[in-house]
């Protein structure tokens, strides 16, 4: 069984590995139709609609984050369920409370951003679509070497959440997918600058 320090460093190397998102027009994207690395993000800059590789797909046949087909002339603000998946793909993040314990309501926006003033508690979210996926900015305040424990339904790789940067003011990206109940950690990138 390896050790704490084990697990962590090996977490480490897994984070260190983490794709950057990558930003075209839709019309550049259909024309570079380009082979995601698994999991890079790929985020059409005027359509603001996202997808996520799978490192054999070429980007004209992937499926768009939430579950709409690339071909399919569906609007994704008012498919399922109104307002289903339009607050997934919403460009400017949700600023979330900071607080002792914090709360993400997935339905006000699927990216969030929270600066963190202390040890903090972030709670199960609500409102989780499933296939969703959502991304989360960790912010150090100025003092830095804040912690952020996590409610029961964040699920993390091999049971171990991500160690944040410690450093006054670093950002750190958690990036998650959603059963509609919980949310599995998928990627994390450390110290954003």
């Amino acid at each position: 069984m390896p050790t704490p320090q084990e697990q962590a460093a090996a977490l480490k190397a897994q984070i260190d590995g983490a794709i950057q998102p990558i930003h075209h027009t839709a019309a550049e994207w259909e024309t570079l139709n380009p082979v995601l690395k698994l999991n890079e993000i790929g985020i059409e800059t005027d359509t603001r609609k996202i997808k996520i590789g799978d490192g054999k797909t070429a980007w004209n046949n992937l499926t768009y984050s939430g579950g709409v087909d690339a071909h399919e002339s569906k609007d994704v603000s008012t498919s399922v369920h109104p307002n289903a998946y339009s607050h997934i793909l919403m460009a400017t993040p949700q600023t979330l409370a900071d607080g002792a314990n914090i709360d993400w309501d997935l339905a006000l926006g699927g990216s969030a951003k929270v600066t963190l003033g202390g040890n903090r508690t972030l709670n199960n979210p609500t409102n989780a679509v499933n296939g969703a996926r959502y991304y989360l900015m960790v912010i150090q305040d100025a003092i830095g070497g804040r912690t952020l424990s996590y409610g029961s339904a964040y699920k993390f790789p091999g049971g171990i959440a991500p160690v944040l940067s410690a450093t006054a003011n670093a950002k750190d990206i958690m990036m998650f997918v959603s059963d509609g109940t919980n949310l599995y950690l998928t990627g994390f990138v450390a110290d954003v600058k």
